[in-house]
């Protein structure tokens, strides 16, 4: 498990090996997870953004929160 907290511009890079890894976050801003891309050498890399904005609403009393996604 990788555990992130309280950091601002992070970048994780996974090798093939860890990509069961489960990464959490906590008040953090501008974290990247770096994937190795299936298929190309080694140190090819595909960066992807962690969710920084979630909406929670209330749903039959209990709250139920979700990634917001971004289109466009």
């Amino acid at each position: 498990m990788i555990q992130v907290d309280t950091t601002d511009s992070g970048q994780i890079y996974l090798s093939k090996e860890s990509l069961t890894a489960e990464i959490t976050t906590a008040k953090c801003s501008a974290i990247n997870v770096s994937l190795p891309v299936e298929g190309e050498e080694d140190g090819v890399f595909q960066e992807h953004a962690v969710p920084e904005m979630l909406k929670t609403v209330v749903k039959d009393g209990k709250l139920v929160t979700t990634v917001v996604e971004h289109i466009g």
